[in-house]
């Protein structure tokens, strides 16, 4: 009797793990739904932007190419976290390979004039796009620590990061 109470405990324990391993599935591919939709609008601005050449540029011009090449890279890291993502939820990598310490996103200190609040004019799209970005790379660091701590696995490293740090 015991030993069959066990194995009914050990079946719902099962239960629940797969449950919840699947909740983190399915919020994984919603990110990547998210990190993927803004990659398009970011696009379709930058096609549509009228970029100024080198010396026929405003400051405000300045801060929007600044900004636009801030958003660049956030969208490079966050396409590679969601195809990571989505490999996982497919079976296709472990999450030990998907969560290893050098795949894995820092949170970053943003400099405070990067997402500058948007205000009237053609600029105030990119500062919109560059926080939308910011909030979605808040959101990856907050699902990989989920993940990490659901699967007992350590955090990032200090000595992560790349190049292309975003500041």
């Amino acid at each position: 009797m015991a030993s069959q109470n066990s194995t009914m405990a050990d079946d719902e324990s099962a239960s629940l793990l797969e449950l919840v391993a699947e909740r983190f599935r399915n919020v994984a591919e919603r990110f990547r739904d998210d990190v993927f939709s803004l990659i398009s609008e970011s696009q379709a601005y930058l096609k549509e932007s009228d970029l100024p050449r080198f010396g026929d540029a405003t400051e405000e011009d300045l801060l929007a190419s600044r900004e636009a090449y801030r958003l660049s890279l956030r969208l490079k890291e966050l396409m590679a976290r969601a195809i990571s993502f989505h490999a996982w939820s497919n079976g296709k990598v472990t999450i030990q390979d998907a969560l290893s310490p050098q795949n894995r996103l820092r949170p970053r200190e943003e400099n405070p004039e990067s997402a500058a609040p948007a205000g009237q004019g053609p600029k105030s799209e990119i500062c919109a796009l560059s926080e939308r970005s910011i909030v979605l790379y808040e959101r990856a660091c907050r699902l990989e620590d989920m993940l990490a701590d659901f699967y007992d696995m350590p955090g990032p490293s200090e000595s992560t990061g790349g190049e292309d740090e975003v500041v």
